[in-house]
């Protein structure tokens, strides 16, 4: 039984060649976004608003967001106390 690569390879799909097929499941925006805030320092940097903002039809992920940038404003304030 061929491999979907040959099939797609031998109808003209894709160019013939070795290709690695990542398999493990993607990271859940919000732990990207979590990443983000260590990185840059607080949920009203540039790069959170925008990442913010390309994910804001996304309503699990504001949800979400919104809850951990009152908590990362929250500790911001009390550290600066």
């Amino acid at each position: 039984m061929p491999s979907v690569l040959t099939v797609l390879w031998a109808d003209g799909y894709i160019p013939a060649g070795r290709y690695l097929i990542e398999t493990r499941p993607e990271t859940p925006p919000v732990e990207h976004y979590k990443a983000l805030l260590r990185k840059s320092g607080g949920p009203l940097s540039a790069e959170c608003i925008a990442f913010r903002d390309a994910r804001r039809q996304d309503r699990a992920f504001t949800r979400l967001a919104a809850e951990i940038d009152t908590a990362a404003l929250n500790a911001l304030r009390e550290q600066g106390n």
